[in-house]
This record gives C-alpha cells, structure tokens and sequence, in this order.
C-alpha cells in the first residue's frame, strides 16, 4: 500500500508528535482529543471505525505503513514543513491542537523539542525554548492566524494560580 502525506495527515502527524501512545499508532490524552484524532483517521481512510482501541487513556489502531509514514514525517519535519503552506500549517495546528495553550496573547506549545523551534524559525516564527516549552515571542497574532483554519479543538488558556 503505498501512503502519502496530505495536508489532512500532516495534522494527524502533529497530533500524534508528543502524544504517542506506547501501542500502535496512536495517542494519550483526554477524551477529546482521541475522538479528533480517530475521527480524523477514520475520514482519511487510515482505518476502519471497528480497528479502533482504547485502553485507559490511550486509543490506537495498528497499520504498519501509516506508522512508519507518521515517523519518517516527523524525522524529516524540518525538510516538509519549510515554507508556510497547508501542510506545515496542518502540522503546527496538530502540534497546538495536542500540546498547546494560550499565555495571555502569547502562544505556547509544550513538550516542544528543538526541532519544533527551528521549524517555527524557518516559517518566520520567532520563539524560545526553555524546559519543554516552546513560546512564539515575535508574530503571535500571525501564528494564530496561520494555524486558526486548521485548529479542531478548543484553543486552551493557562490558568493563573494564586
């Protein structure tokens, strides 16, 4: 079977980026965003409604070609998501949509690697990484309006602790 990648399953690859599941090809988290993740699969055909597993807070599905597309995506991110476009617009929304937040005004994206930070760079982005935490500093309002089409979950806002 031969995969390609879409702009469709360049979110999916952000999604899953820093929430893989230790099982198939899948993600952790919270019931909204397994229900994002599957239902999206499910419409680009990567499987069928019935293939679907969950245990605890992880849902997969096993499909061996998808599994080594979403790695080698990953692995060359810095090479696909090099110019702004749908696909790398898809991906970064995964990336928010599974690990980011709002700080105020400005965008955050958690468990973020240097990878992500140099693919911000390189779309015109610039951000600094600290511990895991990825914060756009310069064109936030840009960012957002980049990625906001392709966002399918309620944008999360950090909560202040007294």
């Amino acid at each position: 079977m031969k995969t390609k990648l879409t702009p469709e399953i360049a979110y999916l690859v952000g999604l899953w980026k820093h929430r893989k599941s230790k099982e198939g090809l899948g993600i952790t988290g919270g019931l909204k965003l397994a229900e994002v993740f599957m239902a999206e699969a499910v419409r680009q055909g990567l499987l069928d409604a019935n293939r679907i597993m969950a245990t605890g807070r992880e849902s997969y599905f096993y499909h061996t070609a998808y599994y080594s597309l979403f790695e080698k995506t990953v692995e060359e991110q810095l090479v696909r998501f090099a110019i702004k476009n749908e696909y790398s617009s898809n991906f970064i929304a995964g990336l928010f949509d599974s690990t980011g937040l709002l700080d105020g005004k400005t965008p955050v994206i958690e468990h973020a690697d240097r990878a992500d930070d140099l693919m911000l760079l390189r779309l015109g982005f610039r951000s600094e990484l600290r511990a895991g935490r990825l914060r756009v500093v310069k064109g936030a309002q840009k960012f957002m309006e980049f990625i906001k089409p392709n966002l399918k979950l309620e944008i999360r806002k950090k909560e202040n602790k007294i």
